[in-house]
């Protein structure tokens, strides 16, 4: 299998489809709530056609598993299964934040190998094939090296933030900044611009797949709050606890700090 025209593949169908996100964005478009504090727009509906039109075409074999389409178990019999998120950071989408992002990952046998963020707005482009590094872009990136929690930046969710979720670490850190969209934190850890990620909340596949590819290829790792690794298209598609992302010496340490809480 050619990883690299299906990282291709991804990264055309993320270009495409933030073409149609920012017909969408700061305009005129419909809004539901999926579940309370759990909004879809339009634009996370038009931008999921397209990518599955995209991604499947010359993929027809693969399964297909996205917050915005209906489950379908025959993707559990797959070897190959594109796990996406039209758009990650909704509430920021609607807000007129341009912290959203376009999330496409690539699993074999549960394993990520291709992954693609975009943020259209920006024109952050970021990805990674298996083995081969991680990009922003033509860049290559990589986390950065700090060894110390006391020295680290880092990201949390707006939402969190106001819930005071932060407060069980905040002196144990050198700066948290808020940042929408959970992929977009994970891949700013990659990138190096901050040094560690933490969400005290439960993530869903497609949350973050994609960015875990990048991650891992600049180097980081990203687990739940036990240290356990995530594996992708499972039944379950929801993660048993929130999590950590960063280079492991950084995880390590705060999987410590929390085992105190």
């Amino acid at each position: 299998m050619n990883y690299s025209k299906l990282a291709e593949t991804a990264k055309y169908s993320a270009i495409r489809s933030g073409k149609i996100a920012l017909a969408y964005f700061k305009s005129k478009y419909e809004i539901r709530d999926k579940s309370y504090g759990n909004p879809v727009t339009t634009a996370d509906i038009a931008i999921d056609g397209a990518l599955k039109r995209f991604l499947m075409r010359e993929n027809r074999g693969f399964g297909w598993l996205s917050e915005e389409t209906t489950d379908n178990p025959k993707r559990f019999d797959k070897e190959f299964v594109w796990i996406v998120d039209p758009i990650d950071g909704t509430k920021e989408f609607i807000q007129g934040i341009p912290q959203f992002t376009i999330c496409i990952g690539l699993v074999r046998n549960g394993k990520p190998i291709v992954g693609v963020i975009y943020n259209p707005v920006t024109k952050e482009l970021y990805w990674s094939i298996k083995d081969q590094g991680a990009y922003l872009n033509s860049k290559r990136i990589f986390v950065s090296q700090t060894a110390k929690l006391k020295e680290s930046k880092v990201s949390i969710s707006i939402n969190e933030y106001k819930r005071g979720n932060y407060k069980t670490y905040e002196n144990e850190v050198q700066e948290i900044e808020t940042l929408g969209s959970t992929a977009y934190k994970i891949v700013k850890v990659a990138e190096g611009t901050h040094d560690l990620t933490v969400s005290l909340n439960q993530k869903s596949e497609w949350d973050i797949c994609g960015a875990e590819a990048i991650l891992q290829e600049a180097g980081g790792i990203l687990t739940l709050h036990n240290g356990d690794k995530i594996k992708y298209n499972q039944k379950q598609v929801v993660t048993e606890t929130g999590l950590y992302a960063g280079n492991s010496k950084l995880v390590k340490e705060i999987i410590e700090l929390h085992k105190k809480d």
